[in-house]
């Protein structure tokens, strides 16, 4: 049997384990690079993701990039690269 230790105090820890971080550059295809973020590439985003299928229709795709620069425009704009061609 067990018996705990009442001389020392129960105190309540929340233990965190970081994760091994894997940064790892893809390369592109020759044809296309990564741009930063940039309000002009609204239009052409939300038409692939609806050519994709992430969305139904092109106006959700709107809302989605319309919530996600409401939520948080400056990690947004940090964080978030584009992949484009000539076009």
């Amino acid at each position: 049997m067990t018996i705990l230790d009442t001389s020392i105090p129960y105190e309540k820890v929340l233990m965190v384990m970081d994760r091994k971080t894997i940064r790892k550059e893809i390369k592109l295809n020759s044809e296309f690079h990564y741009v930063g973020f940039d309000e002009s590439l609204k239009e052409a985003w939300c038409k692939l993701q609806t050519k994709v299928c992430l969305f139904e229709k092109i106006e959700k795709a709107r809302k989605k990039w319309d919530s996600m620069l409401t939520r948080d425009k400056d990690f947004f704009s940090k964080h978030f690269l584009f992949v484009a061609n000539e076009e």
